[in-house]
């Protein structure tokens, strides 16, 4: 089940890149600027990221290195530590790297 919904997601997100003529998250969401609200509503990656750049908050989602990498997008997740104790104590956030990058 959960490879299916996985499917279904990263597939959303192709079609949106592919739409909105973008290669990466990051572009799409420099893109969604340009875009009505009501241009997005159809495409769950596309509402989220005209949201929060509507918010001013650059999301950090690690789709497309998982894919690139054969990792699996709940092993990203998973692997990033979030607790306060370490992200102060490090003195870098973890949401702000790549948990394969071993910095964190």
């Amino acid at each position: 089940m959960c490879l299916v919904a996985k499917s279904i997601t990263v597939q959303e997100l192709q079609r949106a890149k592919e739409e909105f003529m973008c290669h990466t998250t990051h572009e799409l969401y420099d893109e969604m600027e340009l875009w009505q609200w009501d241009e997005v509503q159809h495409n769950r990656w596309a509402r989220a990221l005209k949201s929060s750049h509507r918010m001013g908050v650059r999301p950090i989602w690690y789709v497309e290195e998982a894919e690139q990498e054969g990792t699996s997008c709940a092993a990203v997740f998973c692997n990033a530590p979030v607790n306060a104790e370490t992200r102060f104590a490090s003195g870098v956030c973890p949401l702000d790297t790549h948990p394969s990058s071993g910095v964190a």
